[in-house]
């Protein structure tokens, strides 16, 4: 299934994880030229300043820290057979349950597709804001 052939793509080699540390401009660059994508300034500012310690380097979290899982994850998504993403879709992240979090980098708005295919929405959100909001809303829940 293509869906648990990204999980295990998603295991970090150590000099991949070394390259993302330095890469020139950080994360943000790294999202951008690997996608070749220009990132909304609210999610360039969540990325530089992650505000869930508890899930940093996590793809068990709504919202991914680590670029590489950012740009492979996007990457199989619009490489999919049966249900391919177009380039203005950026996969932000996934609650561990193979169901992505897309951010829409034309509108802002973010959408939880089952299993990677937009034709079968979870969850939509207006803007990046209001999803950060539900998913700090979410983290506060968590016990210490």
């Amino acid at each position: 299934m293509e869906v648990l052939s990204l999980a295990r793509s998603l295991e970090k080699p150590l000099e991949v994880l070394k390259m993302e540390n330095n890469y020139p401009g950080g994360k943000v660059r790294y999202i951008e030229n690997g996608l070749g994508v220009k990132l909304p300034e609210n999610y360039r500012l969540a990325l530089q300043n992650y505000p869930f310690p508890k899930f940093a380097k996590s793809t068990g979290w709504s919202l991914w820290d680590q670029p590489f899982r950012i740009v492979e994850a996007t990457g199989f998504y619009r490489n999919m057979k049966y249900a391919r993403w177009p380039e203005n879709l950026l996969c932000i992240g996934d609650d561990g349950d193979c169901c992505p979090y897309a951010l829409d980098l034309n509108d802002g708005s973010v959408s939880k597709v089952y299993k990677g295919n937009l034709m079968k929405l979870m969850e939509r959100y207006e803007s990046f804001d209001d999803f950060m909001e539900e998913v700090e809303a979410d983290y506060r829940e968590l016990p210490p």
